[in-house]
């Protein structure tokens, strides 16, 4: 690319989509993860529930009094006690659930993404004017506020789901970066007076030096 402050936002927009691509991956390896946590409780739940519900045949086999069989009946239903609360309490179905949609979401938008950039791409190949060249810079900029915004977005619905691990990932702005000027907004010529500001550019101290000379 000629206009360099195309390629530097470009650099900074392949840069941030891959920390957006991360932050995809992390939610499907979590989606998944809980989907596995989910579905082992609830067949736990459902073998303990039928074993339980064999009581009264074993009961009978084995004697009524049978202290054993009283003590393993009473354990298996204090683990699926257990288990139903554990599900109960960290939601894994829901957040599979719902950190599918998330990433789903960010499939679409990488998608939308890419079929911008493949026509603005091609106008500038077969056609590389000015009026293709602010196209892509302003397409470059939008997509870049728009990754910054759906950055923000996946990390705010995963704090409310309680994945924390998402929510807390750094944004990985250094201090440098903050406030950098691009190339095309700083001042292209020298300053004619020594002091930095351009012909007939006067400071607040010279405007005041002017006014009491008056």
């Amino acid at each position: 690319m000629d206009d360099q402050w195309l390629q530097d936002i470009h650099d900074k927009l392949c840069e941030r989509f891959t920390k957006f691509k991360d932050l995809e991956c992390e939610i499907r390896k979590r989606a998944k993860r809980y989907y596995y946590y989910g579905t082992s409780v609830h067949l736990t739940i459902i073998i303990l529930g039928a074993v339980s519900a064999a009581q009264a045949t074993v009961k009978d086999q084995m004697g009524a009094d049978g202290r054993s069989i009283i003590l393993l009946f009473s354990v298996l239903a204090t683990l699926m006690t257990i288990t139903a609360g554990l599900e109960s309490s960290f939601k894994w179905s829901h957040k599979s659930g719902a950190l599918c949609s998330l990433a789903a979401m960010c499939a679409v938008f990488q998608y939308k993404m890419h079929d911008r950039w493949s026509k603005v791409a091609s106008e500038w190949a077969t056609q590389p004017d000015e009026r293709s060249l602010y196209k892509m810079r302003k397409l470059a900029y939008d997509d870049l506020a728009d990754i910054n915004r759906k950055i923000i977005e996946i990390q705010k619905r995963a704090s409310e789901l309680g994945v924390t691990g998402l929510a807390l990932k750094d944004s990985s702005l250094r201090s440098e970066d903050m406030f950098r000027v691009p190339p095309e907004y700083k001042r292209p010529y020298p300053s004619s007076d020594g002091n930095g500001r351009p012909v007939g550019e006067y400071s607040n101290e010279d405007r005041d030096l002017a006014g009491r000379g008056a």
